[in-house]
């Protein structure tokens, strides 16, 4: 059996006796969030600290 084989335009690896994706995951791009997110940022940030800190968490930071 072929170490690597492509079909439907993916590729696949096989390991053991089945084949695997391999899957790449596309790069995020950041975006603005405009003036209504900034709002709604500093609300979150004023009454809902729980909220916020969850939020500032999930966000990766440059």
């Amino acid at each position: 059996m072929e170490k690597y084989i492509t079909q439907n335009g993916i590729k696949y690896e096989l390991k053991g006796e089945q084949y695997y994706p391999m899957l790449e995951i596309a790069e995020q791009r950041e975006h603005k969030i405009g003036k209504y997110g900034l709002l709604h940022l500093d609300f979150i940030k004023k009454h809902r600290r729980g909220t916020y800190i969850l939020y500032v968490q999930m966000v990766p930071s440059q």
